[in-house]
């Protein structure tokens, strides 16, 4: 479990079974293990193969391996650490874990049966991509469940789900969680947008430059630029050097830092894998060809002391929850990956307050702009760990 951050187990209960389950930290599958039990439930004993098309850490599928014999899966997972830990909680299974938002291509009519527990904070988009690549995902006569609670936007999601599916029934045992069920019959066209490419774009105007932005419901603030990352922007220094987006998203930041400081080379990297794939087609978008996008997970990859300049809105929130973790540990990782001459440009909103995280791991703090509701530091001298 060396590979999971901030790892913890916990007890997941479906089926007359009671399993454990480990999830990194950073993983919000726990936000949807009481969905697990009532979708089962609904969906009886299972045959064919299965896929969870949001798995998260995998506790679905570990529910239906250990309660059905010979089971055969996929357990699809967006975020490197949700990823890892499906890997952990899925080993010696028959389920495989797949890494991304949806379904691949390769899965198009691959099943017979689909498991959509909606990821209600996501918002009414990425749910409808579930739903789309669920339709996908089926073989004909195969059967999708979507699980969910109507003090979370479930009757949206369901009116969503029957126009999709063309009608669909309830059948979810009595309780707070409801699920309905429909089934992929012959001829049935997909409504909408499913793989990363299909998402479309939009125009963004950011410190003087017109830049051409992709889509992803399942990426911070699609369509739109927030007034966190246009401070950011605008604080970022010229450079001719190496210079880190950690924690890409769109490519709304790279691609502005390649505009800026066209003879420097951008790495753009981020854990959730939808982002990965957006950034490169923002890239691509505007031509630029001094931009290298990779999956990372805190850049743990990354050399240190090899960035003059780091640009970074860290998160707050896993899944549902606030949490600051991921951006503790984000404002870690810049102060390694840091040049000792170099400068880490950090926005924090309202609900953050890293000043004294950052002056403990910078030997020089400084803010560089404010607004009512964010604020962004230029920090430098970094200090060893």
């Amino acid at each position: 479990m060396g590979d999971l951050w901030h790892s913890a187990k916990r007890r997941v209960a479906a089926r007359n079974t009671r399993l454990s389950v480990v999830a990194a930290g950073d993983c919000p599958g726990r936000s949807l293990d009481r969905y697990i039990g009532p979708v089962l439930e609904a969906a009886g004993p299972l045959r064919g193969r299965f896929v969870d098309v949001c798995g998260w850490d995998g506790a679905l599928a570990a529910a239906v391996a250990a309660s059905t014999d010979n089971a055969s899966g996929a357990c699809n997972s967006h975020l490197i650490g949700s990823v890892r830990s499906a890997r952990a909680n899925l080993k010696g299974t028959g389920c495989e874990v797949r890494p991304v938002y949806g379904i691949e291509p390769a899965q198009t009519e691959s099943f017979d049966v689909a498991f959509i527990r909606a990821p209600y904070w996501l918002g009414n988009g990425a749910v409808r991509a579930l739903i789309h690549a669920a339709l996908l995902s089926l073989r004909k006569d195969g059967e999708a469940y979507l699980a969910g609670e109507r003090s979370r936007g479930f009757d949206t999601f369901a009116r969503m789900f029957d126009g999709a599916f063309g009608g669909s029934e309830r059948v979810g045992v009595p309780g707070r969680v409801r699920v309905v069920r429909a089934r992929r019959t012959t001829g049935q066209r997909i409504p909408g947008p499913v793989f990363a490419s299909e998402f479309g774009e939009y125009g963004a105007k950011v410190s003087g430059w017109n830049l051409r932005v992709a889509r992803h419901p399942a990426v911070f603030a699609d369509g739109r630029v927030d007034d966190a990352t246009r401070m950011l922007i605008d604080c970022l220094p010229e450079s001719t050097g190496r210079q880190l987006d950690l924690g890409c998203g769109s490519g709304l930041v790279a691609a502005a830092m390649a505009r800026k400081s066209p003879q420097s080379r951008i790495m753009a990297v981020d854990s959730n894998l939808a982002a990965v794939e957006v950034c490169t087609r923002t890239a691509e978008l505007n031509g630029l060809t001094n931009v290298n996008v990779r999956p990372s997970y805190f850049g743990e990859e990354l050399r240190s002391g090899s960035f003059d300049v780091i640009g970074c809105y860290p998160p707050f929130h896993v899944g549902p929850g606030v949490s600051h973790d991921a951006a503790r540990r984000l404002i870690r990782e810049a102060a390694r990956l840091l040049k000792p001459t170099g400068e880490f440009v950090v926005v924090q909103g309202s609900a953050q307050s890293h000043e004294g995280l950052l002056r403990k791991w910078f030997g020089q703090v400084r803010e560089l702009a404010r607004s009512r509701s964010n604020r962004v530091y230029g920090c430098s001298y970094p200090r060893a760990d």
